[in-house]
C-alpha cells in the first residue's frame, strides 16, 4: 500500500509497521481533521484497587464493583494533560471509595460510596506540574 500527501491530505492505503491506514487526512497547520480517535476501554468486573495503565487505557471501566476499592496510583507514564475517564457501577449494593494522595478533587466533591445500581463517571487530567490526577467532573446517572 502506498500513501499519498498532497496539498496536506493523505489519503488511499496505510503507512506499514505503524497501523496507520486512512481513506482521508486532513492537516491544516498542525490540526488534523478527517479521522476519529477511537478511545482505548479497559473493563473490569471488580477491582479492590483501581490502578489504570495509562500507557493503554483512556477509560477504565468497573462493571460489577462488589467490594470496597481504593483509586490507587495508576501505573505507566502520563503524559501532560492526558485525560482519564472512570467509569464505575456496583453490583446491586453501595461501595465504599477512597482514594490515595495522587488523585485531586478539582472543583469538586470525590463521592465516598456508589450509589446502588447507578453509574458513576469521573473526568480526570494529569497534572504533571504537581503530578496529581485532577479529578475534574463527577457525575452520577440519575
Amino acid at each position: 500500500m502506498g500513501e499519498f500527501i498532497i496539498d496536506n491530505i493523505v489519503s488511499e492505503g496505510g503507512i506499514t509497521g505503524t497501523s496507520i491506514n486512512v481513506t482521508t487526512l486532513v492537516a491544516t497547520d498542525g490540526d488534523v481533521s478527517g479521522i476519529r480517535i477511537t478511545p482505548r476501554v479497559v473493563s473490569t468486573t471488580t477491582t479492590t484497587t483501581i490502578t489504570p495503565d495509562i500507557d493503554i487505557t483512556d477509560q477504565y471501566n468497573i462493571t460489577a464493583l462488589s467490594t470496597a476499592t481504593a483509586f490507587g496510583t495508576p501505573i505507566g507514564t502520563p503524559s501532560p494533560g492526558q485525560k482519564l475517564i472512570i467509569r464505575i457501577r456496583d453490583n446491586g449494593t453501595a461501595r465504599a471509595l477512597s482514594y490515595s494522595a495522587l488523585w485531586r478533587a478539582f472543583g469538586v466533591s470525590l463521592p465516598t460510596t456508589t450509589t446502588i445500581n447507578k453509574t458513576l463517571y469521573f473526568g480526570c487530567i494529569y497534572n504533571n506540574t504537581e503530578s496529581f490526577w485532577d479529578v475534574v467532573s463527577v457525575s452520577e446517572q440519575v
